[in-house]
Parts: C-alpha cells; structure tokens; sequence
C-alpha cells in the first residue's frame, strides 16, 4: 500500500501523464498507456487497459502485477484477491505475491486459507508480518472476546463518497471527504474522485441514532449523481499539469445537504481546490495543524521525479479568516501529514515515507521547546515493515494508530500503544467491532476512554469509506492489575482495612491502598515485571508475597489473596536460656512455655521471625519492624543480652546456605546495632538449613510460602542481668 491518506488521498502524488487520441477522437488502448497511467498512480484508468491486454496474453505476469495492484489501490479487494492469486499460480516463489494474496484473503474474511499463506510467505523468507498475521488470526477469538462490550453506529452525514478521519472540534467533529454539492469539473485520478475537503460537523448530539439499515438506504435516497463528460484537457492542479477526465464513474451529491447550520465547509482560508486531510488543534480551538499538497501562496511543488508530495502546515485564527505557515520540516522530496498532539501540546506524532524509517510510512515525532519544533525521530517501538498511519494521542498519553504491519483481521487495523510513563508499549489490536477485514483507521476518543470516532472501508458498496461513533463499555486501552482479597487463615473470613503495599523489584514502594468492608484490594501493574506484595494489620503478622507479571494480556488480573495469621495463635516469644543448662529453648520448647505460661523470665513481647528473599539477606522493610521492636526492648532493659539465630531454606548446597545464613545473621545484628544497642550485647550465628520448620528439605516439593517459612532470623534472649 502506498496511500498516505486513506481513501481518495494518495500517499505519493501525482504528475503530468495524459492519453494519445486518434483522428477520430478515440484512445489508443496499448500496453505502453496502461503502464504510463500505472506508473503515474491513475489506476482506475489503468485498470480496463490491463485488463484487456490479459484477455489476449492470460500469462503476461508483469502484467497481472500491475492489474493486482491497481485494484489493490482502489480498494476491490475482490478482484485484488483474483488477480494475485493469478499471479503466485504463475510465479510460487514470489514472496510479495504471497504477502499481498494472503492479505487479499484476510481482506476477504477467508482467515483460514490467509493463515496458510502469511506462513509460506515466512517460510520463503518473508519478514516478520508473515508471522505477526499468522499468530493474529491464529487466534483470533481474542479479537472478538469484547465484541459484545462495543456497539459501533455509522454517521447519517455519511456521503456516497469517502468521508474519514474525524478530529474533534467545539461541540462537534471535523473530518475529510471527497463529497460534492455541486458541479464537479475537477476529478483525482487515483481513482476518479473529487478532491478532500474538510467539513465541519457542528453538533454531533444525534448524527448516530438512526438504526444502520436505514442509513445505508439513506445513502441511495438522499444523494444524487452529478453528470460526468469525458473531458481529456482540464485545469492544472497541483498534483498534475493536465488531468484526464472520466472514463467511468460518477460523482454523488452529498448525502446531508450542505445546509450553513449543522454541516458546513471549514474555513476557505484552509480547504483549496487540492487535498487538505487529517489535522489536530492545539493551544485551544484557535490553532491548527493539517495536511495538505505541496501547495502553498498559489504554487505547487514536485520532488526530483516531478511527484507532488503532501506537507503539514499550523494555522492561526486572526478574526474571520486562518493565516497559514508551512511547518520548518517539510520536504518536496517525502511527504509528511497526519498530525496528533500530546495532552500537553509538547510533542507532536506524525506519519511520514521520510528516509530512516522502517516501512512505507511511520510514525515520527518532535518535541517542542521555545526554540521551536525539534529535528523528527522515528517512533521505533510502534513502527513494522508495513505501513503505520493516522495516529492519536488520548488524555492519558497512549497512542493509537493505523496499521497493516502487526497483525489483524484484515487491511489497515486500529492499534494502541499504551504510555507506561516509560515510553509506549507494543501496539496492540483493539479488536472487533471496531477493527474488520477491511481498512479501519483514524480512530479518536474521548476523555472517557470509551466513546468516539473512527473510519472504515466496510460499507455496502465495499470501496468507499465512512464514519462511525463507538461506545464500549470497558476503555479501549487495557491495563494490567494485581487484585486479592485479605483473609485470615484459619478463618478464611475478609480482613478489612488491611494495609497493602505494593513494591519493585528494588523495594521501592509503588502504591499502598486499604482494603474495604470485602477486604480487596486492586493495582494496576506493569507486564513483564517483578513485584513484592505486603499486607499489614494490627494483630496479624505482616503477609509478603514475590509477584510476576510475565505473559499477562491487555486487561488480565494476577489474582494474590493475602493470607494472614493472628499473633496470638503463631507468635513466638522473646525467651531466656535455662539459667540450669544454661541450654536455649528451641522452637518447640518455646510454643510449649507459651501455652504453659510456666517460666518467670518469659518475656510478654511478641516478637515474629523476620524473613528473607532468596539467595539474599538485605534486610526488607516487613523485616525492620520486627527488629525495631528488639532495639525497643533492648533499649528498656540495658543488660539484656540476644542471640540472632539465621536459616535458609534447603534449596543450594549445605556450604552455600550456612555461610548465606551467617550473612542474615550479620546483617540483622548490624540492623540493630545501627540504632544504637552495643555490638556486644547481640550474638548472631548462622544455622544454614539444619533447622527446617517444615518437611521442605532437600528435593522435597513445596510452595513457594512453604520455602519462605525457613528463610528467616529467629531471637532468643540469653541474658537479662550483668
């Protein structure tokens, strides 16, 4: 595809080319003003050329290209889809054959068959959209799961002609098309259509209500046809010196009469006798910026090869009228259009064919400073071998775009690359209804994330595009979220006002939300990242959870309850060695002197294990609590002695995990030593993994809390007196 616009606005414009008459007044039909029309872009002429030279040579595959790519141009998927397959029967190795057959099929809705060929054209050698399209309608119910969630409505200003890319303006919506009220006595001939206009839609409060078979039938009622005569000399324009006249094709009326009140022309200072298309305002409803031809002050300017290119121009309100500039990055030797703006006007996203790129077009940029508009940089992370168009940029950041290169249902599809405050995520497809066989592009929306506009090629008459507003009930930009419940473990009843914290990788706190009266608890995440989960509340102990986002999908949830236990039933104390033995009580003794409450110098403070992260002994936040309250205890009793005892779990060899607990044990002794308590009132040993609370040894399989249970620093106390 080399279209720049979708619909009648080419992407490389035209020039000079006109046909050779006879004495009689009737055209030389050959081969050489066939390839003549092809190669100056005025397909629907070349197309009955072609066609008649294959009636007589069936097998001429030069010539089947062309006629396959001209209909491909023109958007006739149908016979697109018939002439390409023409041509890989007479040529199988032809990789590009086999990319433009199976994009022919996917167009058509024959996914299956599309699939087969995208994987041939990979296996011949082809790049990557051979696969990103197999995978795409490989699984393809992933496309339609919200279909339901999304009702779509074509616009009754719908015209017989193309209308498309809207952009919001006051209270209504501005957009292109190529509809006429009048007289037509200028054709473009890309495919024998009038020239773009933008229109202005002032209210759009009920333009969509009418049910969609209806409106069709509006579409036949309500336009009429403006006679066509052949004429074979016509006014210079800026994309050629002389234009042919029409052989075939009429040209409609618009369909909503131009009436001054709701659907009028925008600004004369703006729309010329040329294309002007897609556009964005910025700095309030006062300032523009369009696309329009290489047209400028009445003179029209061509590249080296004499092909009339597209540029973007700003537009500044100064009473009635619109004065105009062209922007500091134009070329006469690639185009430039498409304009969309950041929320904060800051950085402007275009689509351009300029060198550097990775396709036909992408997407570039620039950021604005007060020495203006920085040099363009290509957009990278959004951009395919194919063609990326038509972006917009939504209140929250993200970007949508058109395009043929990552993969869909079929033509140019309607992606969006969510803004993570890092930069843009991969495109992903919003799926259908909004996105079909056929092109669907120029998609904006509103601040609630859920309503819009877009354009499509799906209408009746299967060439022609329209728009259409959106509803859904879910944003088309799908986060990634981290959901749970806090409950208690023995109970499995809801904890309320629970405390969740939720931390990176490095320990840096993200967010902390409290549970409600359900105990739930939600935060949107990252994909692809590693979290650490923490729940809190008086009287449990503390809750921590390792969480990984990898292989989510735009709008999954990570489910992770939080389970927490009552201190009272799990808690160890603070206990003494055996003044007798002079023997420390382990764990065991110490759960029966807490039941029995039979020693004198048990000491009333609570105090939990702290616990580590595998393989580490950095001392976590969860675990500073617990050791603030052994300085605290510490700080009120001077003679009281400790001793750190440090474990590991049984995963590593022995060595590894003895001298990894000795580490625990140094680092929580340095921990309280840091806040003032004597270095020789703590002892601190390491045990490695000789003394497991669990079954969880050696080549034994546990969860991942049942490993966390050994990974951890207990305290005894050893002495209270000098």
């Amino acid at each position: 595809m080399t279209h720049f616009y979708k619909g009648s606005l080419v992407f490389s414009m035209l020039f000079f080319v006109f046909g050779k008459f006879d004495a009689r007044g009737q055209v030389s039909f050959t081969l050489k003003e066939a390839d003549r029309f092809y190669e100056n872009y005025h397909y629907a002429a070349a197309i009955p050329l072609y066609e008649n030279w294959l009636a007589k040579r069936p097998h001429d595959t030069p010539v089947i290209e062309k006629l396959a790519d001209s209909y491909s141009k023109i958007n006739d998927s149908g016979n697109e889809e018939r002439l390409y397959k023409k041509l890989i029967d007479e040529n199988p190795a032809d990789k590009n054959g086999l990319f433009k057959y199976a994009s022919a099929l996917a167009k058509n809705g024959k996914y299956e068959q599309s699939i087969q060929y995208f994987k041939l054209f990979s296996e011949k050698g082809g790049d990557a959209r051979g696969l990103r399209y197999a995978a795409a309608l490989q699984n393809r119910d992933k496309l339609y799961k919200d279909s339901l969630k999304v009702v779509i409505k074509p616009l009754i200003v719908n015209s017989r002609n193309d209308d498309f890319s809207p952009a919001f303006y006051k209270n209504g919506i501005l957009f292109c098309s190529d509809r006429r009220s009048g007289k037509v006595t200028k054709t473009f001939d890309w495919n024998q259509s009038a020239y773009l206009d933008i229109y202005y839609l002032k209210d759009t409060s009920d333009v969509y209500k009418a049910n969609e078979s209806a409106e069709v039938g509006s579409k036949q009622k309500k336009s009429s046809v403006v006679p066509q005569t052949h004429s074979d000399y016509t006014y210079q324009t800026s994309n050629d010196t002389r234009t042919l006249g029409y052989f075939n094709r009429p040209v409609h009326n618009d369909s909503l009469q131009l009436d001054g009140t709701r659907l009028v022309k925008f600004s004369n200072a703006i729309n010329t006798k040329y294309h002007e298309g897609p556009l964005v305002f910025f700095n309030g409803e006062d300032s523009v910026i369009f696309t329009r031809n290489n047209y400028y002050k009445g003179k029209y300017k061509t590249d080296s090869e004499g092909v009339n290119k597209l540029k973007l121009f700003t537009a500044k309100r100064e009473g009635e009228t619109w004065s105009v500039k062209g922007f500091p990055f134009n070329s006469d030797q690639y185009s430039v259009g498409h304009p969309a703006l950041s929320p904060d006007n800051k950085i402007l996203f275009f689509a351009s064919d300029m060198p550097g790129g990775k396709g036909g077009t992408d997407i570039w940029y620039c950021n604005w400073s007060p020495n203006g508009w920085s040099k363009p940089q290509n957009l990278a992370e959004v951009n395919t071998e194919g063609q990326e168009m038509f972006p917009f940029v939504d209140e929250q950041g993200n970007l949508f775009l058109a395009s043929d290169g990552w993969g869909g249902l079929g033509g140019l599809d309607v992606f969006y690359a969510r803004n993570s405050g890092q930069g843009f995520d991969t495109p992903r497809n919003v799926g259908s209804p909004i996105n079909s066989s056929k092109d669907d592009f120029g998609l904006i929306v509103r601040d609630d994330g859920r309503t819009g506009y877009f354009s499509s090629g799906r209408n009746w008459n299967k060439t022609l595009d329209d728009i259409y507003y959106f509803k859904s009930k879910t944003p088309l930009v799908k986060s990634y979220f981290l959901k749970g419940i806090a409950k208690e473990d023995s109970t499995n009843k809801v904890l309320p006002q629970t405390t969740i914290v939720l931390l990176n990788e490095k320990e840096e706190q993200i967010a902390v939300v409290e549970t409600g009266a359900d105990g739930s608890y939600s935060f949107p995440v990252e994909p692809d990242q590693k979290y650490r989960l923490k729940a809190d509340k008086n009287n449990y102990i503390p809750y921590t959870k390792s969480v990984s986002t990898e292989g989510m999908e735009p709008g999954d949830s990570t489910r992770v309850d939080a389970i927490l236990s009552k201190k009272d039933s799990s808690s160890l104390p603070i206990a003494l060695a055996d003044s007798k033995t002079n023997k420390t009580p382990d764990r065991a003794d110490l759960k029966e002197k807490k039941n029995n409450q039979d020693t004198e110098t048990e000491k009333s403070l609570k105090v939990n294990p702290i616990y580590f992260d595998l393989g580490k002994s950095n001392i976590r936040p969860d675990a500073a609590k617990e050791l603030d309250k052994i300085v605290a205890v510490m700080m009120e009793n001077p003679a009281m002695k400790i001793e750190l005892g440090s474990h590991t779990d049984a995963r590593g060899s022995d060595a590894f995990n003895l001298s990894l607990s000795d580490r625990r044990a140094k680092a929580s002794a340095s921990y309280i030593i840091s806040k003032g308590i004597s270095p020789d009132r703590i002892v601190g040993k390491g045990y490695g993994e000789s003394k497991l609370v669990n079954g969880c040894s050696n080549n034994v399989k546990c969860s991942e809390a049942e490993h966390q249970l050994n990974r951890r620093t207990e305290f005894i106390v050893i002495s209270i007196v000098d």
